[in-house]
């Protein structure tokens, strides 16, 4: 059995005299329990370790999720309950018998397979011109529909020139592997995309902005391109269009209307289909960080920058289609819609994680301990797991119930991905088409790919 860094609790110093209880909570001091020692929780007086109340809480936060790691790990030794007998012995601590069993069963994922992105086929060496071109996985959403995960993968040139990669991943009944090469952008980044299917095809939408000063290269890139059913099969691509002047933050598809979405400075531009012609959606002082359409395509969702959650009605005119704005905090970075389209789930800066009630336009539910101070972190939910997960900057993956309950939920369970070292990127699922009605968790982490059952 492979062994686990174990996680050090954080906890007062034994020294020979009484610590004061009251002198950790000094003004303008924090005591940094580790190092034994106060530091200024002003920016620039210590110049080794610069102390903000923003840094103080991203450690606790990653503190905590390690702790929360390291307990379901030891959790996933124990045995699930087969009868309410553990129930009347008083053997469950929680409220629900079936809560019990969906934190256990999430506590009980354990890393069944392991893919290195770098090694696996040539076509990897053919796209990029070197077998170490691959640095590390930037971005990650999936479709289990289809048992596949599309993500993207930072490259470096032999000038150090910074790109992109973004692959196909195939999720199997017990491995992880690497499927067709999508594109390759050598001066590019990703930052969005996502799957639909249409006409019997499974589509890739990804935009991508430029990684530096490069003359003649656009600044921005929208594709959207058809995976091939294998990987040494070209792809069918279907729409590029370069925009020179727009910086970008998201993208969504219409797979009914076959539109496309793209977030860009102040404003929505909507592409119809082998088209250049647009439908300019203007969003005021906010740059749109998510879209998302809904299935008849009619209704596009967004969030912004300064946290507005809105939605534009596309069967009116551009001028008057802005029908709801709600504010939901700061940052709305990934939105996705539940299948009755009657909530919709977002992520958002300063450990934002929610569910709002579209009639009602009210919060439902918000997922406590999620970590993020600013990135772009997809989410994904099993309704049938009732489950919500997501990573977080602190390179956790956190589990949390959808629906039960209601108000504020802890998470009730997290995975600590064997590379630490990198930020890691994830998507779960019990309804892998070929898992064998397994849940599964996909994450890829650096140049890896871990599966979790």
């Amino acid at each position: 059995e492979k062994e686990y860094p174990s996680v050090r609790g954080v906890s007062q110093p034994q020294n020979d005299f009484k610590q004061d209880e009251t002198s950790c909570d000094l003004p303008g001091f924090y005591y940094d329990k580790e190092k034994r020692r106060y530091f200024r929780i002003v920016p620039g007086q210590n110049n080794n370790n610069p102390i903000t109340n923003t840094s103080i809480k991203r450690k606790e936060a990653a503190e905590a999720g390690m702790q929360l790691s390291e307990t379901s790990r030891k959790r996933s030794f124990s045995a699930i309950p087969k009868s309410l007998a553990s129930l009347q012995l008083g053997s469950l601590q929680n409220v629900g018998f079936t809560s019990n069993l969906r934190s256990l069963k999430m506590a009980s994922l354990t890393l069944s397979a392991e893919t290195d992105f770098t090694t696996v086929s040539r076509d990897v060496v053919a796209s990029l011109g070197s077998s170490d071109g691959i640095e590390e996985s930037t971005y990650l959403v999936g479709y289990p529909r289809k048992s596949i995960a599309v993500g993207s993968w930072a490259t470096r040139a032999q000038r150090g020139q910074r790109g992109c990669m973004i692959r196909a991943v195939s999720v199997g009944e017990d491995c992880i592997e690497p499927e067709a090469v999508v594109n390759v952008h050598p001066k590019h980044r990703v930052v969005d995309l996502c799957i639909t299917e249409e006409d019997n095809q499974v589509l890739v939408t990804y935009v991508c902005v430029n990684t530096g000063d490069f003359t003649g290269t656009p600044y921005t890139i929208v594709s959207t391109s058809a995976l091939a059913p294998h990987p040494h099969q070209e792809l069918n691509a279907r729409e590029t269009r370069e925009l020179d002047l727009d910086a970008a933050w998201c993208c969504a598809r219409d797979f009914y209307n076959h539109r496309t979405a793209v977030g860009l400075e102040r404003k929505i531009e909507v592409f119809q289909k082998e088209s250049s012609q647009s439908t300019v959606l203007q969003t005021g002082k906010e740059n749109p960080f998510s879209l998302r359409f809904n299935e008849a395509g009619n209704l596009l969702y967004g969030g912004s920058n300064k946290g507005s959650l809105f939605c534009f009605d596309l069967r009116g005119p551009p001028s008057s289609n802005r029908v709801t704005s709600l504010h939901m905090g700061r940052g709305i970075s990934y939105l996705s819609l539940l299948r009755s389209e009657e909530a919709v789930l977002g992520s958002g800066y300063d450990g934002k994680l929610f569910m709002v009630d579209l009639k009602q336009r009210s919060m439902l539910h918000q997922y406590e301990g999620h970590s993020n101070d600013g990135m772009k972190i997809p989410l994904s939910f099993d309704t049938v797991n009732d489950m919500l997960c997501s990573t977080g900057q602190d390179r956790v993956t956190r589990f949390w119930q959808l629906n039960v309950g209601e108000g504020s939920h802890n998470p009730i369970a997290a995975v600590l991905a064997p590379e630490q070292g990198q930020q890691p990127w994830s998507w779960y699922s019990s309804s892998w088409s070929r898992t064998l009605g397994r849940s599964a968790l996909c994450l890829t982490s650096g140049i890896k790919g871990y599966m979790y059952v």
